[in-house]
């Protein structure tokens, strides 16, 4: 195996916790409701919006339609069937809304800016494969510190298509200036990071937090501490 050139940290259940993102989409949609006056919490308004998510999802790695205009649409029918007709002006209350909740309460795990951190020092391009839309995702990673620690960050949006599509995993690459082979993806989902870095040529390490480990996986790590060691040594070989 070569040095590698280059890392790519998945964002959400790899650097950041995703019961920050739950929270967010609570908040956000306890807002809507105390806006308009609809008598359901939170929690009961979350299940109404994710109702739909799976489809929505399964397309995306060969289509990426921004998460926005998904929220939108589901936004403008949640205030139809409670009675109201949602005006340009609440759509766009609703995304100011929602993103500035993302930003307050999305957490990186504790382990994450250490783990960079190393990774940074063993002077590796450190970047940021990730399936969001641009405009959300920037103000976040200013706000939990992990922007000045990116070479790189490469969005669904950006390219078009959602993981696993190599395309996505290519792109990232050309970010870096790296050929597949001296490149690492580091996430925690087996369907959309360990298969997705595998169909493009590049190596893979899954986190799982203490959970099962990928045999499809290059490398396992319980934590990014551990992942952070991994690649440390991956560096000098």
């Amino acid at each position: 195996m070569d040095p590698l050139k280059a890392v790519f940290f998945d964002l959400g259940g790899t650097l950041m916790e995703d019961e920050g993102d739950r929270v967010a989409k609570v908040a956000a949609l306890a807002a809507v409701n105390a806006r308009y006056g609809i008598r359901k919490t939170g929690e009961e308004t979350l299940h109404w919006f994710l109702k739909d998510l799976g489809p929505y999802y399964a397309g995306q790695p060969e289509k990426w339609i921004p998460i926005r205009d998904h929220l939108r649409r589901n936004f403008v029918a949640y205030l139809r069937e409670h009675g109201r007709k949602a005006t340009e002006a609440d759509c766009e209350w609703f995304e100011r809304t929602y993103d500035a909740l993302h930003v307050e309460k999305c957490r990186l795990y504790p382990d994450a800016i250490p783990a960079v951190k190393r990774v940074r020092a063993t002077g590796l391009h450190v970047g940021l494969l990730t399936d969001v839309d641009e405009k959300f995702v920037r103000p976040i990673l200013e706000a939990v510190g992990l922007a000045p620690l990116l070479d790189s960050v490469t969005t669904s949006e950006a390219v078009g298509v959602g993981k696993p599509n190599p395309r996505i995993f290519l792109a990232a690459l050309g970010a870096a200036t790296c050929p597949p082979g001296r490149a690492i993806v580091v996430g925690d989902s087996r369907t959309r990071d360990v298969a997705g870095a595998k169909a493009a040529g590049m190596f893979a390490l899954f986190v799982h937090r203490g959970g099962e480990r990928d045999p499809r996986a290059d490398f396992n790590a319980r934590t990014l501490t551990e992942a952070a060691e991994i690649i440390e040594g991956l560096s000098h070989e």
